[in-house]
């Protein structure tokens, strides 16, 4: 079955204002300050990540999906920091799930701020400051402590991927390529970001 652009964002659209009836029905029924009632917020905010993030479909948020995932972000990390002081580090991360929970987070804030500083967002051109710079330290601190607490052990994240990274550049290069380029602002900032980190790197490892 054959899908639509449009058909995907009217079932986006349906999806936003079952989330927000969601959480209306959740507010009127008392629970906070409850450790229920922040793990909930944060499955509504998790949620509204998956909805708004990049994707392949959305692959450049608007700037309305990115004040959603801005949003988002915050909320879960506040309500993160209120189960840890309250309940410890096992109330916030006690499997591999909702330590990728975390990480989408901070991701998700660390994207909001990119495309902040990337993209002029007032009328008069001017940049905003990073917003969720205190946000995603404490993403670092919850995942460093979930995962000393749990034992977890990681390969090192900085290893070089190799032809896998050269495989992603090609495939994008062949979308820009194909007239993906120029058609949306953050998308070119994005694209320039990304090879100036593969040049970067390439020129280190050359030193």
């Amino acid at each position: 079955m054959n899908t639509t652009f449009q058909q995907i964002c009217a079932t986006s659209d349906e999806i936003r204002r079952d989330l927000d009836l969601w959480e209306e029905q959740l507010e009127a029924m008392s629970l906070k300050p409850s450790r229920e009632y922040s793990e909930m917020k944060i499955e509504y905010c998790l949620l509204q990540l998956l909805l708004h993030r990049p994707s392949p479909t959305f692959m450049v948020p608007s700037r309305q999906m990115a004040s959603y995932c801005s949003k988002a972000a915050s909320m879960a990390i506040d309500h993160w920091s209120a189960l840890l002081e309250g309940y410890g580090i096992s109330a916030v991360c006690r499997c591999f799930r909702q330590l990728h929970d975390i990480i989408l987070v901070g991701l998700a804030a660390l994207y909001c701020d990119w495309q902040a500083m990337a993209l002029p967002q007032s009328a008069n051109g001017s940049q905003r400051a990073h917003r969720h710079l205190t946000d995603t330290a404490t993403c670092l601190e919850l995942i460093d402590q979930a995962t000393d607490s749990q034992n977890l052990i990681y390969d090192d994240i900085m290893y070089s991927m190799g032809d896998g990274v050269e495989a992603y550049v090609n495939q994008v290069s062949e979308f820009l390529d194909g007239g993906g380029f120029n058609v949306d602002e953050a998308l070119d900032a994005w694209y320039d970001a990304l090879m100036g980190e593969i040049q970067s790197g390439g020129d280190s490892t050359m030193t």
